[in-house]
């Protein structure tokens, strides 16, 4: 029931926003909302519900009318997947994300994507006709009181973090970096071509790095 509670809580802060009092946000497009919202980070919980450490400069475009807002203190909410932002000592969450693009930082974008039936930032881990997207998600897992010799554990935020290969249709096939050699099951055409490049070059599809290696060469057969 804690949990529960506890759960309700969360999800409460960090979706309900109050009605955005800020003169620039006033005249905005037709599907762009962006709302005033509490700060809703809780120093007991360990760990962190946003995607970087402290805030970062960023790029939020939409799909229409070119528009952008542009801001130096973004972060990515991974507990609801909402992009928000400071400006002028407040925290904006910005809604109807079904109209975003894509959200670039200085080192980093993130494309929305759909998986079942739920709207996700992801990371471009690379970016191509074949790309490799990485999501990351967080949740709240609650603490246990001590048990005999097992100390008591604090309410922390876990993350997860899963990689996909987008193709040009923009559907999603997920991929374990650790076992990359599925994706020779996974894509269709030139196929033999690319495993005679892992082959002949010794990459082993065990990590991040070499998947990204051999869809940049599958990129460029195609």
């Amino acid at each position: 029931m804690r949990k529960i509670i506890i759960t309700f809580f969360l999800t409460l802060a960090f979706s309900f926003c109050l009605a955005q009092n800020d003169k620039e946000f006033d005249n905005l497009p037709s599907g762009v909302n962006v709302n005033f919202q509490k700060n809703p980070i809780r120093k007991d919980i360990e760990g962190n519900p946003y995607y970087f450490e402290d805030w970062r400069k960023g790029i939020i475009r939409y799909s229409k009318d070119s528009y952008k807002i542009d801001t130096h203190e973004m972060n990515i909410n991974l507990l609801t997947s909402e992009v928000i932002f400071n400006r002028h000592n407040k925290t904006y969450v910005v809604s109807n994300k079904e109209n975003i693009k894509q959200v670039e930082f200085e080192e980093d974008t993130f494309k929305l994507v759909e998986l079942k039936s739920k709207l996700y930032f992801s990371r471009v881990a690379y970016n191509g006709k074949y790309s490799v997207l990485e999501l990351v998600t967080s949740k709240f897992v609650e603490g246990t009181p001590a048990k005999g010799y097992t100390p008591a554990t604090k309410d922390r935020y876990e993350r997860k973090s899963r990689f996909y290969i987008q193709f040009p249709d923009e559907s999603l096939q997920e991929i374990n970096p650790g076992n990359g050699k599925k994706i020779f099951k996974l894509l269709d055409a030139k196929t033999a071509e690319l495993k005679q490049y892992v082959d002949d070059n010794k990459i082993k599809l065990n990590e991040l790095s070499s998947l990204i290696k051999a869809m940049e060469y599958y990129n460029s057969l195609i």
